[in-house]
């Protein structure tokens, strides 16, 4: 335990002093917010991770965040948040990869109150969303990744069974981030897209 407190504080300062070094202006206030949040959704009082849907915003913001950190363009930012739209659709699914674990370990979960097939309906809603919207903004390429995302979900909405579904859908929707985001990426970089 001791060791472990100090090694956050030791993160801590690094990140502080980090922040302070690198960024300026917009960029350093947003640098800030990611280091209060993080603090915030883990640590009491306020552990904004037991709170459901909240924490899979907050999850889905704290992966696209360096989109925010550097993007100084209206539209970079604008694709950051269909970004996080999309990443927070797809965190909404990652409490059914471990159900069991979670409600042993007396976490509320956001499956507590919707169904397994609700929230599934929320997320492909989210990453449709997503999809569409990098369409209206003319960035078909990007709306690719949620575009696919939402049909592996769609997949196991209509043909899977809840324990499947229960056991699979988080590690499906991983793979499909992971390739579809590779194939975005390597689009854009080569000039492709």
């Amino acid at each position: 335990y001791n060791i472990a407190m100090v090694y956050l504080v030791f993160l801590i300062v690094v990140a502080i002093v980090g922040i302070i070094l690198l960024f300026k202006g917009k960029s350093m206030i947003m640098a800030f917010l990611v280091l209060i949040i993080g603090g915030i959704y883990s640590l009491p009082p306020f552990e904004l991770k037991n709170i459901p849907i909240l924490a899979s915003f907050i999850t889905g913001w704290g992966l696209v965040h360096p989109i925010f950190i550097t993007g100084d363009l209206k539209i970079v930012w604008l694709i950051a948040v269909i970004l996080t739209l999309y990443a927070t659709g797809t965190a909404l699914l990652k409490d059914l990869s471990d159900l069991q674990g979670d409600r042993q370990e007396g976490r509320k979960l956001t499956a507590s109150f919707i169904s397994m097939k609700g929230l599934m309906v929320v997320s492909m809603g989210m990453t449709l969303a997503a999809a569409l919207l990098c369409l209206m903004l003319d960035h078909e390429v990007i709306g690719l990744a949620p575009l696919s995302t939402c049909l592996t979900t769609l997949y196991f909405y209509l043909f899977k069974s809840d324990e499947e579904i229960e056991k699979k859908v988080y590690k499906k929707m991983a793979l499909s981030v992971a390739l579809s985001g590779s194939v975005v990426t390597i689009l854009i970089v080569t000039g492709l897209a």
